[in-house]
């Protein structure tokens, strides 16, 4: 019997089993973040107590909750929100107990032993209750952030953002965040980027299409301040069966609500230029940046009163929060590489390399080095392309010497897609009679676009993405019995953008380029070395998209005994609705057209490429059909038990099966790579587009193996101290990497593309793949129509299955609805301390596989071909009869713009591309770690969490799920998959070591103090002050190092190896002065000159074991409370975020998903960046948040 099998058959005997006792309960249709607690009730002896009566009372709500100890004196509530809690306990012949203080937060498993004692029931004792915060139940590892202390530790308002609560999940063991310390870019427990799952109110933030959730929604796209939520929590391995779609963690938030009186907030967080530091690196004098920003809003909740409803059992609750924020400047100005005044004349004698040595530019006609009256190195001015000397006038004077970071913009460019919004949250609760409870969430936001730029607004790259959002949750608690309960939730989310270049907006009158599907409303978008200027997307209106999600959650739970057994059903539907006009002006890439590549040395300048108007590439978008419709299902079914065998061992076990179709189109406008069907425009050759119908509305095969059991055990083996051990599988989303839900309209719409066939004579110069400008000498010279870009002979829709031969069409593996699948374990020591605290010590493992990779490209050269072989100095060089090598069929060369020699060897010839699977998931990963903590939960205004990580991740994956399979030089798909083995490596983001530490401290001076107890005046100054700080330390992360420009490898990309013995560095990576020249050392790395001989790609590892600097960062708040009157405080704070006022070099500009990008690896030693410098990219410097808060 195979395992599937054998799996699936467990799962039914234990579904059958726990309906069997749930069946009586009604099981309707399941994903609480509600908390359980339970204990034992004994007499002073240690004799378990029967029969006793517990009445469970909540105390913002005053709604209570009624349990009956069982023979062996046990109690359990279940399904219980978030909060304070009392506890009266009451039994014939003892004193009544009541335990206060009582705190419950998301998701806990609280254990909570009750001692009566003898006497007349009419006694009450009351006492503070002890309740433990050790985890007896389960093996889930998890940690939070609870409401008095998410509201006292400092979150920034930044990134174009409202303070974000999830950025304080950083502070968690497990969790990374790459080279910086933005949550954005956190990985939890070796899980991949964006791979991570978000709940707020029960339901997934799963952003439709998108493939999204987790942090990218609750951190970014939804964010949640800790004015709009009561609790966060990370859920980070081997966690119950109600949680899935993800092989990483859970973020669950849960917002605020009212309760019986009414408790408000008006209030202020300001940033400004004035309080912030200076930049690093800019020049003595320069100005601070100027930045004002802002988050301000005003809250209030409490009791709904209507008479007549709201009255006896029947109590109603709301809270509302309105929280606008603006922004405008910045804390850092961009610092860019622009061409120099003397390139933009045509004059690239500063064309050097790091040792002062002259890269010569080759003219593509001759493959002799450029020269103008004598003078090497020049472009004679008549030979300027007039587009190009058009959209050059539109740059600015660089503002210091040099060919790189040489221009500081003038002002600050956000880092955001937004420049403000205003969110609103709404949540009604309803207490109905004792057995029902009602909420409703509402949480809208409207943002305004960030069109910032760098450069002038004509030639600017910068995208605008004016939108707003919906978050809508319905959630009804139901109790069948005190002994069962259901859960039910309905969520539904949408996000409406409408995606637009800035440029359009200037109507600054440059000239486009000739052939192009739009000239009127489009302009042109040109890319060359480290620069782009224009941006694809177009005028407003025309690039618009939804990503609506359905949800549908339900959980019923079932005390029998010593058992707790939960089941449930999830049901969640990803949709997306957009419309597309994006690159109708036409996308052009500039680079290598200048260069030679028989010197066998650096050489050209993409600067030279652009200035005389000849592309590498180009491509331009027609529309006939604009719009698409996404659509998907998942659907989920769980079984678990917690059976408490013994006072001392606990188990918990269950299984969850879920599955995730493949996305389709509502109405099949959607074409896709088929390599199995025969191409009649390629000679019949296998591998064509096939086009979506009804019987095949995806490529894919539905994966129905989605089974995963769960397993913990929890040993109280000592008073205070449990260990506890814990195995799981988990299963993923149906991850679409490119934002597009994975859809294409090829043949429905033409998307065309032309590239340079590689080179021409022996001379070594390269042919270009179109010119911008009519009659263009250099395209003439090369055979090439200079007509503009070649329009299609034909724009009209066609479903041909050749329609794409010649282009990029897009692949989607059959295999690949088989989802990432993580094995995760764990075994925790934990114990609690006095003071309210505990210590813990975790082994935390995680080894997952069908992670979404680039490993497995169909169109690639086999190495060991022995026509390959024999042509391995030819293959790049333009396919001729007299190649001999075969045609691979009739007019091959002349319908392909990519027609080599080594073209004509591939698999599917008939492709100008490598045909990487778009959600291709092969890869792997391995993840092993010891973390630490040590946390006191805020008691007597002390607050303490000491975190530690020592961690590594091993992967062939793609570090993040939204990294698409580029080719050469990047991190992912840069390995031929005949050399798989190769791309086995530490993850590009790997952070070896992280420290962090949390405190909030209320210092001990003024009224009931222990320094200076004295009220009044004295109290009014002295008393009330907060301190609490944040620290974080981490190892930096792995560099990645390439050979681009040399390159002759027809199997991969060029990546040089690390010479033995040989510091790699120049200079100290943590103490890095890019005045004092490069950080790396391109003497310890195998030469460039390697990689001129054809098909040889280096010995370098995929991801090196070369670190970059470390990251740390001190923040802190120091806030005054003071009472205006008993209800009334005013709270006034200054929140210093890089207090110490640190840099760190990350690529920060482009949330880099891993990739330390601020320092140039390329060892091919292009002008524009020498291996080793520095791009520009810093951290920000020290800004300083003064808030103002009235609460009541």
């Amino acid at each position: 019997m195979s395992i599937s099998r054998l799996a699936a058959r467990s799962f039914a005997i234990l579904l059958l089993l726990c309906f069997g006792q749930l069946i009586e309960a009604n099981l309707t249709f399941a994903q609480s973040s509600n908390a359980n607690l339970s204990g034992t009730v004994t007499d002073s002896s240690g004799a378990v107590v029967a029969g006793a009566q517990l009445t469970l009372s909540n105390t913002a709500r005053k709604s209570t909750s009624t349990y009956q100890s069982d023979d062996g004196g046990r109690y359990v509530f279940r399904d219980l929100e978030p909060g304070t809690y009392s506890l009266q306990v009451a039994k014939t012949g003892f004193q009544t107990t009541v335990q206060t203080g009582i705190v419950l937060t998301i998701n806990a498993s609280a254990h909570n032993d009750v001692v009566l004692k003898v006497g007349p029931g009419t006694e009450t004792v009351e006492v503070l209750a002890s309740t433990s915060l050790v985890n007896y139940d389960n093996a889930t590892v998890q940690g939070g952030i609870e409401p008095q202390t998410l509201s006292a530790l400092p979150i920034a308002i930044a990134n174009g953002n409202q303070r974000s609560s999830a950025q304080l999940a950083v502070l968690l063991p497990g969790v990374t965040t790459s080279s910086g310390g933005d949550a954005y870019n956190a990985r939890i427990n070796g899980g991949q980027q964006s791979g991570d799952e978000a709940i707020l109110d029960g339901a997934t933030l799963s952003e439709g299409y998108l493939s999204q959730s987790g942090m990218v929604a609750i951190h970014t796209d939804f964010p949640v301040s800790p004015d709009m939520i009561s609790e966060l929590k990370v859920v980070t391995s081997t966690y119950e069966p109600q949680y899935g779609f993800t092989t990483s963690g859970q973020i669950v938030a849960e917002t605020k609500s009212g309760g019986t009186s009414f408790h408000g907030s008006a209030y202020a967080y300001l940033r400004n230029d004035g309080l912030n530091a200076i930049q690093w690196g800019l020049p003595a004098g320069t100005p601070r940046t100027f930045d004002h920003e802002m988050d301000a809003g005003a809250n209030i909740g409490g009791p709904i009163k209507l008479p007549g409803v709201t009255s006896g059992k029947n109590k109603a609750f709301f809270f509302f929060n309105w929280e606008p924020y603006r922004l405008n400047g910045g804390a850092t100005r961009p610092l860019l590489t622009i061409p120099t005044l003397k390139q933009r004349a045509g004059d690239f004698t500063d064309n050097l390399d790091s040792d002062g040595n002259l890269i010569p530019i080759y003219d593509p006609r001759s493959g002799q080095q450029f020269s103008c009256n004598g003078v090497l190195n020049v472009i004679c001015p008549n030979l300027v392309d007039p587009i190009a000397k058009a959209w050059l006038a539109q740059l600015p004077t660089p503002t210091s010497p040099g060919t790189s970071n040489n221009y500081l913009a003038p002002h600050a460019v956000p880092n955001s897609l937004y420049t403000g919004s205003d969110a609103y949250l709404f949540r009604i609760d309803d207490n109905w009679g004792d057995f029902d409870r009602f909420s409703f969430t509402f949480y809208r936001r409207y943002n305004n676009s960030n069109l910032a730029s760098a450069l002038p607004t004509a030639i600017s790259s910068a995208q605008g993405q004016p939108g707003h959002s919906g978050v809508y949750r319905f959630n009804w608690e139901h109790a069948f019995s005190v002994k069962t309960t259901n859960h039910f939730t309905l969520g539904y989310l949408d996000l409406y953008e409408d995606i637009l270049s800035a440029d359009t907006q200037a109507k600054a009158g440059l000239p486009t380029v000739p052939g192009v599907a739009n000239t009127t409303t489009y302009l042109p978008t040109f890319n060359f070395g480290d620069l782009q200027l224009g941006e694809p997307s177009g005028p407003p209106g025309h690039n618009i998209s939804t990503r609506p999600t359905w949800a549908i959650n339900d959980i019923i739970s079932r005390v029998v005994g010593s058992h707790t057994l939960v089941a449930g059903v999830e049901w969640r539907s990803p949709q997306g609705n957009a419309n597309s006009g994006t690159n109708q002006g036409g996308s052009f890439s500039f680079g290598g057209v200048t260069a030679n590549n028989n010197v066998g040395t650096a050489s050209g300048n993409a600067n030279a490429d652009f200035f005389i108007g000849a592309a590498s590439g180009a491509s331009v978008s027609y529309y006939n059909v604009p719009a698409i419709y996404i659509r998907q299902k998942g659907w989920a079914v769980h079984v678990g038990d917690t059976w408490r065998t013994t006072p001392k061992l606990t188990l918990a076990y269950g299984l969850r099966w879920d599955l995730e179709t493949p996305t389709r189109e509502k109405y099949n406008h959607a074409s896709f790579f088929d390599p199995t069907l025969p191409n009649p425009d390629a000679g019949g050759l296998l591998g064509a587009m096939a086009f979506a119908n009804s019987r095949r509305p995806y490529p894919e095969h539905v994966d129905y193996a989605g089974v995963a059991p769960r397993l913990g055990v929890a040993y109280a083996f000592k008073q205070n101290t449990v260990i506890r051990a814990g195995y799981g599988i988990f299963f993923g989303q149906a991850f679409y990497p490119g934002w597009n839900g994975g859809n294409s309209l090829d043949g429905y719409n033409i998307n065309t593309g032309v590239g340079s066939p590689g080179n021409t004579q022996p001379g070594g110069q390269a042919i270009p793949a179109m010119c911008l400008t009519p009659g263009n000498v250099f395209c003439l010279a090369a055979g090439v129509p200079a007509n503009g870009y070649p329009t299609p002979a034909s724009l009209a829709p066609s479903l041909a299955p050749g329609i794409d031969n010649g282009l990029d069409p897009l692949y989607r593996p059959f295999n690949a609805n088989k989802r990432g699948r993580a094995q995760q374990w764990n075994l925790t020591i934990e114990r609690q301390l006095p003071w309210k605290a505990v210590v813990s010590a975790a082994y935390v493992g995680a080894h997952s596989t069908h992670l979404p990779s680039a490993l497995q490209p169909l169109n690639v050269l086999n190495p060991n071909n022995p026509a390959v072989i024999a042509n391995g100095a030819n293959l790049q060089n333009p396919w001729d009869p007299s190649s001999g090598v075969p045609e691979p069929y009739p007019g091959w060369h002349s319908s392909v713009s990519c027609a080599s020699v080594g073209q004509a060897l591939l698999p599917y010839p008939q492709y100008c591309s490598s045909l990487a699977g778009l959600n291709e998931n092969v890869g792997n990963s391995i993840y092993h770690s010891f973390q630490g903590r040590v946390e006191r939960r805020l008691d007597h205004g002390i607050y303490m969490l000491l975190s530690y990580t020592n961690s590594k991740t091993i992967e062939d994956a793609s570090s993040n799920t939204q990294t698409q399979a580029v080719t050469w030089n990047g991190q992912n798909g840069v390995i031929s998959p005949y050399q798989r083995y190769r791309a086995r490596t530490l993850a590009s983001d790997d952070v070896p070591q992280v420290v962090s530490a949390a405190f909030v401290y209320d210092l001990p001076f003024g009224h009931t103090k222990r320094f200076l107890n004295k009220s009044g005046a004295v109290d009014k100054v002295v008393g009330g002050w907060q301190f609490s700080p944040i620290f974080r330390y981490s190892r930096g992360i792995p560099f990645f190092f390439r050979d681009n420009g040399v390159c002759k490898s027809y199997v991969g990309g060029c990546i040089p190896g690390v010479i033995p013995g040989v510091n790699p560095f120049l200079q100290n990576p943590n103490n890095f002065d890019p005045f004092k020249g490069p950080l790396l050392n391109i003497n310890a790395f195998e030469p460039y000159s390697s990689f001129d001989k054809p098909g040889y790609s280096g010995y370098g590892r995929r991801i090196s074991n070369v670190r970059g600097p470390n990251f740390k960062d001190l923040d802190f708040s120091l806030t005054k409370n003071t009472k205006i009157t008993e209800r009334v405080n005013f709270k006034l704070s200054a929140n210093f975020f890089n207090a110490l006022n640190a840099h760190y070099f990350v690529n920060d500009e482009s949330q880099n998903f891993g990739g330390d990008t601020a320092f140039n690896t390329d060892i091919s030693n292009p002008s524009d960046a020498p291996f080793g410098t520095w791009n520009g990219a810093v951290s920000q410097p020290r800004t300083i948040q003064v808030a103002g808060r009235i609460e009541f």
